[in-house]
């Protein structure tokens, strides 16, 4: 994204104006990252999660890992023992009580996270701005949406979810979430667009620092290992649902209609996160990850 702000505008330039070949740049910055990423996980970090070779009863596997990291043996053992007991109860029946519960609060939040109107949003944020204003405008704003994202969601994941949990903080996002969807829908309905771009990153704040990183986070700790896959396959349904519905629905009945629905969808679910049994579980679940991670702060 960095790159392509180099790069001129095409627009309104024939094909002989365009040099062919700008487009490879792209790949070419793209290939860096990459190329070390790959080296790095062929040399230095050339191992599986200690979870997953635990999973599959490979504990020397993991013993060498944490072995690695750690370099003490007392340590090393009692992590092991700790992520055993974990990690024990994932692979269960998940059709059936008590963990159905738990698998229904995963589905739930994969719906939520993706009917709230986020891919929506992010995607065709570009499209939203171009009602206020022009397009090197909208493409920087858009832009700066990206860098928004980038660092809300190392805060969130860094300090706000350590601090206050996972529960509070998507409550509060989705409050902050629900007033920029009716702001985005009121002033749409006004042709206010210039004040809808604002909402439209009030409305990201809130998602970047509620849905967007903290599911990621809450659901493995909520849901069964065994029926994450399940929730994902959700989650990306969801999303192409949203995807390929937005542009065609804003185009027949316009984006105020859209977004109240995405306001009451927000609303429905914010009340239903204290109603569902399975964010109770999770409390119990959410201190046991807590004094885990106490622990691997004080290996380190």
């Amino acid at each position: 994204m960095i790159a392509g702000t180099f790069f001129e505008d095409t627009k309104d330039k024939t094909i002989e104006q365009i040099n062919p070949y700008f487009w490879r740049a792209y790949f070419l910055f793209g290939a860096i990252p990459s190329f070390i990423r790959l080296v790095l996980m062929l040399t230095y970090y050339n191992f599986e999660t200690p979870v997953f070779y635990l999973k599959n009863n490979q504990e020397k596997q993991a013993y060498r890992v944490f072995q690695y990291q750690y370099k003490q043996e007392n340590l090393i053992l009692d992590e092991i023992s700790r992520l055993k007991e974990y990690r024990s109860d994932r692979n269960v029946d998940y059709l059936r009580q008590p963990y159905l519960e738990q698998f229904k609060f995963g589905l739930f939040l994969v719906f939520f996270s993706q009917f709230n109107g986020y891919n929506a949003v992010l995607q065709y944020s570009n499209t939203i701005f171009q009602d206020a204003y022009s397009e090197s405008i909208s493409k920087d704003l858009s832009f700066s949406v990206a860098v928004l994202k980038t660092i809300l969601y190392s805060v969130t994941a860094q300090f706000l979810t350590g601090k206050f949990g996972r529960h509070k903080p998507l409550i509060i996002g989705s409050i902050i979430m629900t007033i920029g969807h009716f702001g985005i829908a009121g002033f749409s309905f006004q042709k206010e667009y210039t004040i809808v771009s604002y909402f439209v990153f009030f409305y990201l704040i809130g998602q970047f620092t509620s849905t967007g990183p903290i599911v990621q986070i809450y659901l493995p700790e909520v849901t069964p290992g065994n029926s994450l896959p399940i929730c994902y396959w959700l989650s990306w349904g969801c999303a192409i649902v949203i995807l390929w519905c937005f542009p065609i629905v804003k185009e027949k009945i316009g984006q105020t209609y859209i977004f109240i629905f995405f306001g009451v969808i927000t609303i429905f679910c914010d009340v239903a996160q204290d109603q569902l049994r399975g964010s109770r579980n999770l409390q119990n679940t959410q201190f046991k990850i807590e004094e885990i991670l106490k622990c691997g702060i004080r290996y380190k």
